[in-house]
């Protein structure tokens, strides 16, 4: 068996968590814990595998988007396009 010194142990850990976790850029973030029922978390193992990435990055990922202030100006855009849909069909035709 090969052991490894405290030093390189350490340096493997670092570049383990960066590779896995490249979210967390050069410090790592605070520990979050969430309840979710199984189904849902199965749901989420697949799309993680499939998308070749986490669960942890596959939530963050949907955190920030949902914390985006952009993303809420756009989607405040896209309601009040909506509310006037019906003119604009009117007035330009369908």
């Amino acid at each position: 068996m090969f052991v490894l010194g405290e030093k390189q142990r350490m340096s493997q850990l670092r570049s383990v968590a960066r590779t896995a976790h490249p979210l967390y850029g050069d410090s790592m973030s605070k520990h979050v814990t969430i309840r979710l029922d199984e189904e849902f978390h199965e749901r989420l193992k697949a799309r993680a595998a499939a998308q070749g990435t986490t669960v942890t990055a596959l939530i963050t990922e949907a955190t920030k988007r949902e914390l985006d202030e952009g993303r809420e100006q756009f989607l405040a855009g896209v309601d009040e396009f909506a509310e006037q849909w019906d003119y604009f069909q009117e007035r330009f035709g369908k």
